[in-house]
């Protein structure tokens, strides 16, 4: 048989050193993308054209530590790809909308 005491005292324990705290929901919730070819996969490009990206865009969401390991969230990421939309747009969209605006000059 167990003591009660016991048990409240453990959980009283638990309690005080935060052992089961956990993130906040919003924290949990986002998907971690861990590494550089991870990221290009999700962006759909290629490792040079990423290495680009953060050099040239300083809110490009990455992070990364002294080892250059990259790592970022698919949501971060996703927001920054809505807000930079002109970047992903296929070679066919723009071949349309250079057809759009050509004038036959003769």
């Amino acid at each position: 048989m167990r003591n009660p005491k016991a048990a409240r005292t453990a959980e009283d324990d638990r309690a005080e050193t935060g052992a089961e705290r956990r993130p906040p929901a919003a924290a949990r919730t986002e998907t971690p993308l861990i590494g550089i070819d991870a990221i290009a996969a999700f962006l759909g490009r290629g490792r040079t054209t990423i290495i680009d990206w953060r050099q040239t865009f300083g809110d490009f969401p990455v992070d990364s530590d002294k080892y250059s390991v990259w790592v970022s969230t698919k949501e971060r990421l996703a927001e920054w790809k809505e807000a930079h939309s002109y970047l992903f747009r296929t070679r066919q969209e723009l071949q349309r909308e250079l057809r759009e605006r050509r004038q036959r000059r003769w």
